[in-house]
């Protein structure tokens, strides 16, 4: 198909139509149509403010017909200045920024912080915001939280323990430390006085923590039935002591506080009967009744259930001889003195032991000096020492002069202390601890208990958390069975302590002072530690106060 021109076959034109050599075929335009009416001219133009437009406008004209307008709306108000600066760090953006200014409105687009620059520290430190510390001291290390003044809400202080000492934080003066369950509270940081001063000596408390019972060189009984906040008082016996040092008087209770027993050692030093004194035993609180046999007894334990009494004594009178004593070591009788025997003589004569300790596990286990184990002590040629013993088994641990043994309830891990005097006059006692019920011991090193007169030691039941007192020093404190050890409270002459069984509270005795209770903290705290692996992100949140935001390993509140 193609055009085809106008002539003799389309006189207007048209299209050609050709199939193969047949004749072609044309479609032809129609002839021209007569010309169209002119159209009417259109004009657009601006129109002034009037009243046509008030704000003016456009005016649109079509021919003659009447004209129309495209009005402009109503003038809006005038916008505001925006400006934007740089804000330098200080009150407004701490760590700088954007200054946003809208009219006379002011806000800030603030820098976040550069992170947390950490560091290692191998010392006490006094921490600083949004900076870590990485604690490398094989000795626990104290980190004091840096001042409330100048802190911004959102702060941070991050700790974490790579050493074997672990950490301690403490607040700056007027702040607190908010925990919640990621941490576990616990006692034996802040210790209070409860009681009166005196020469207390031994303290003993029941498995809830309730009922005590305590004692003093001078024969003074006390027991409170209410966690040490009341007490009351009685005066049993007259104990002795020898150029100044006091001497053995102890106490004992059930693990549910109903049964209490006391001993005293000789209320002289002759060997006549009138010199010696009784075991005494309570099933109120309140009177006591005074056992036949007398003694120079230097400690007293009693069965969980309350239902038989031990005691360990330097001389007990023999009843064919009532003025010379004949043996020393452990006895055993039930609460009534119906039976009442001897249970390991150590078959020294009239020659005193040297570690007159006696401990009860919570089953019922006895540890004592072992039988007929006294020998030279390795520190000095003139002292001696003795094994320990569990009852219906061989001796354990090193020669020592042993002052306390705890055990936990399966008695697989075993704690003791001891106060071996050497060189004659200084004290160069242990803490030990056992893991495998006895078989091995290992010595706690000194940078984390120092050397010196052990007393006393407790353990919660399941061996987690111990502690120890060291006379002339502190208390020390383990919350991981015995491998981190942390000194608590102030320097005194600590000479017993004793705990719940849970380890939530615990109360110790000083000579000279009073009785002390410490119980675990429940929201807030002076006092966050972290063992070894442990970690804690601390967050000021204003007030004076920093939160435990987040935390890892094992942390400790008290």
């Amino acid at each position: 198909m193609t055009t085809e021109p106008a002539g003799a076959n389309c006189t207007y034109g048209g299209q050609k139509l050709q199939v193969g050599g047949g004749a072609a075929t044309y479609v032809c335009n129609g002839a021209p149509g007569a010309t169209g009416a002119n159209g009417q001219s259109v004009s657009m133009t601006v129109e002034p403010a009037g009243a046509n437009c008030t704000n003016g406008g456009e005016k649109l004209q079509v021919g003659g017909s009447t004209p129309a307008y495209v009005c402009n709306g109503t003038n809006g108000t005038n916008g505001q200045s925006v400006t934007m600066n740089v804000e330098p760090a200080g009150a407004n953006c701490q760590y700088g920024g954007e200054k946003l200014q809208v009219g006379s409105s002011t806000s800030y687009v603030c820098n976040g912080g550069s992170g947390i620059l950490w560091t290692a520290a191998s010392a006490n430190t006094t921490t600083a915001a949004n900076h870590g510390y990485i604690a490398t001291s094989s000795s626990s290390m104290t980190f004091t939280l840096p001042a409330s003044t100048g802190l911004t809400v959102g702060e941070e202080v991050d700790i974490t323990a790579q050493g074997a000492g672990g950490f301690i934080v403490v607040p700056n003066s007027g702040e607190t430390i908010q925990f919640g369950s990621g941490v576990i509270a616990c006692a034996g940081g802040t210790w209070t006085a409860t009681g009166s001063t005196g020469g207390w000596q031994s303290i003993a408390s029941s498995a809830d923590g309730t009922h005590l019972v305590a004692g003093t060189d001078t024969g003074v009984i006390a027991t409170s039935t209410d966690s040490g906040n009341t007490w009351s008082t009685t005066t049993l016996a007259t104990s002795r002591t020898s150029a100044g040092i006091p001497a053995n008087t102890t106490v004992a209770i059930s693990a549910d506080g109903t049964v209490a027993a006391a001993a005293f050692a000789a209320g002289s030093s002759s060997y006549s009967k009138g010199g010696w004194n009784n075991i005494y035993t309570s099933t109120n609180n309140a009177s006591w009744t005074v056992s036949s046999d007398q003694g120079s007894w230097e400690s007293v334990a009693l069965a969980p259930d309350g239902k038989m009494i031990y005691a360990i004594a330097d001389y007990v009178i023999s009843s064919t001889n009532p003025t010379y004593p004949l043996f020393s070591g452990l006895f055993a009788a039930n609460i009534s003195y119906t039976s009442y025997i001897g249970y390991g003589n150590t078959s020294n004569g009239n020659v005193p032991l040297s570690s007159p300790f006696l401990s009860m596990s919570p089953t019922g286990v006895v540890y004592y000096p072992s039988p007929g184990s006294s020998d030279v002590c390795p520190t000095n040629q003139t002292q001696n020492c003795e094994r320990i013993s569990k009852a219906g088994s061989s001796s354990i641990g090193p020669l020592a002069q042993w002052k306390s043994v705890a055990s936990s309830v399966d008695g697989t891990r075993l704690v003791a202390v001891d106060g071996t005097i050497s060189s004659g006059t200084v004290a160069s006692g242990h803490i030990y601890v056992s893991n495998n019920s006895g078989f091995l011991w290992a010595p706690v090193p000194t940078n984390m208990a120092p050397a010196g007169l052990w007393t006393s030691v407790v353990e919660s039941s399941n061996g987690v958390i111990v502690a120890a007192t060291l006379s002339g020093g502190q208390i020390y404190m383990s919350y991981d069975g015995g491998e981190v050890w942390i000194p608590m409270g102030s320097a005194g002459t600590w000479t017993s302590i004793s705990s719940s069984s849970d380890g939530s509270r615990f109360y110790a005795t000083s000579y000279g002072g009073s009785i002390y209770s410490s119980a675990a903290p429940t929201n807030t705290t002076s006092q966050l530690v972290g063992i070894r692996g442990s970690s804690v992100r601390l967050l000021y949140i204003g007030s004076n106060t920093f939160l435990v935001e987040d935390g890892f390993g094992q942390l400790q509140a008290f």
